[in-house]
């Protein structure tokens, strides 16, 4: 095998090696909407992850059930029912 091919594989191995160390952030939201294996962003910045947490918050309030303090969405990507 030419040295040159034997480096140029060795480079893509090594390539392929780093970038499954160096994952960004998985947004289990949007995988499972979009059906994509993988997202690459942070689901504390996704809208509908936010606006589906947001939903079950309004809901344990709404049943009385203890919900954390504070919220930690703020009034980030508010929802309809939140707007007035």
């Amino acid at each position: 095998m030419h040295p040159f091919v034997l480096g140029a594989a060795v480079t893509l191995l090594g390539l392929a090696f780093c970038r499954r160390l160096t994952r960004r952030p998985h947004c289990p939201w949007c995988a499972t909407a979009s059906a994509w294996p993988t997202s690459q962003h942070d689901p504390l910045h996704c809208r509908g992850y936010v606006q589906e947490r947001r939903r079950d918050r309004l809901r344990d309030i709404a049943h009385g059930r203890p919900v954390p303090e504070p919220n930690p969405w703020g009034h980030a990507h508010l929802l309809d029912e939140e707007r007035r």
